[in-house]
Formats: structure tokens, C-alpha cells, sequence
């Protein structure tokens, strides 16, 4: 869950195979931004190939941004089918009914929206904190969302979504750096 795989493309630099779909011999590495940085560097990707590879030396940036895409579109996934809420009242409201699943928190929120998802975290809800409110936003077409949350129901939805985005959110914090 933690990995990222990356692959050689036709042209011969290696992309990363966020989908886990590209066809081709691959090689799976922590998602961590410094173990990319550290492979890039010793040139560890082309030995475990064995072959002669192009490697980007932005290849970290490109991954993250990728996740941050893949995170977003989840996340607005689960607001068009009724799985996801936006806003500090609705979040409330699914942690007062039963309902939440995943409490998201900006990870540029002030320090009154941090603590709100403290009280979360202590009541046993399970809480991320890896997108900017900027980026959360855009999968409700906002311009800043602080307080967001995957909720059970919608036909079983949330649930699945839920977990993909924990997964997602998982591989992007080994690139934000706090």
C-alpha cells in the first residue's frame, strides 16, 4: 500500500505507474520523496532494470502531483455520488449520526481547525490531514475547503472510495513534507 511502481516508457524514461496498470517490467519503491531522491541519484533504477534508462530529475515532483490529482479526483468521486460533504456543519453533523467514515482536514487549516480534528481523532475517527485547502477545494468546486468527509451509505460508495483514498493519502504524505 505504501509502494509507488514506476515503468520505462516506450521512449525509455521512467514514469511512474500510479494506476498499477502499465504493462512492462516495473519496480516498486517506497513512496517516500528522499528514496526516490536516493535512487535518482545512485542510479539505482537503471541496475534494477538492467537497462539504460532516462530518469527526470523532477521525477518526485511529478509523482506527487500525480497523487495529489488522483486524491482530488477521488474525493470528487465521492461527492457526486453522495458519499462525500464539505464544511464544518456537515462533517459534524455525519459524526453526530454515525455516518462518517473519513474526516479530512487541510493540511494548511489554522490551528482552531486542527484541534476540531483532534477531538475527531480522539473519538476514534479516523482523520488525514495531506491536502491544502486549495486542493480540497477543487473537488468541490470551491475555492478552499478545510472540513470534508466520506460518509457511509451511498449504496456502499463511501466505504470503498474511503479506503482508496486512505491508500492515496498514504502515498502522498511520504512526498508532502511538514
Amino acid at each position: 500500500a505504501g509502494l509507488i511502481r514506476l515503468v520505462v516508457a516506450p521512449d525509455g524514461n521512467l514514469v511512474a505507474d500510479l494506476e498499477e496498470k502499465l504493462p512492462g517490467r516495473g519496480v516498486w519503491i517506497t513512496a517516500d520523496r528522499a528514496q526516490i531522491g536516493k535512487a535518482v541519484e545512485r542510479k539505482l533504477f537503471a541496475r534494477a532494470l538492467k537497462s539504460a534508462i532516462k530518469v527526470e530529475p523532477e521525477l518526485a515532483d511529478r509523482i506527487e502531483a500525480g497523487l495529489v490529482e488522483r486524491c482530488i479526483a477521488l474525493l470528487g468521486l465521492a461527492r457526486r455520488a453522495g458519499a462525500a460533504v464539505a464544511g464544518f456543519e456537515k462533517v459534524g453533523e455525519a459524526t453526530r449520526t454515525g455516518r462518517l467514515l473519513l474526516r479530512l482536514e487541510a493540511a494548511d487549516a489554522g490551528e482552531t481547525a486542527r484541534g476540531k480534528a483532534a477531538g475527531a481523532r480522539k473519538a476514534g475517527f479516523e482523520t488525514a490531514d495531506v491536502l491544502t485547502a486549495d486542493e480540497m477545494g477543487r473537488a468541490f468546486d470551491r475555492p478552499r475547503t478545510v472540513h470534508a468527509a466520506f460518509l457511509r451509505g451511498a449504496g456502499g460508495a463511501g466505504e470503498s472510495l474511503a479506503e482508496r483514498m486512505v491508500r492515496e493519502m498514504g502515498r502522498l504524505a511520504g512526498f508532502r513534507v511538514r
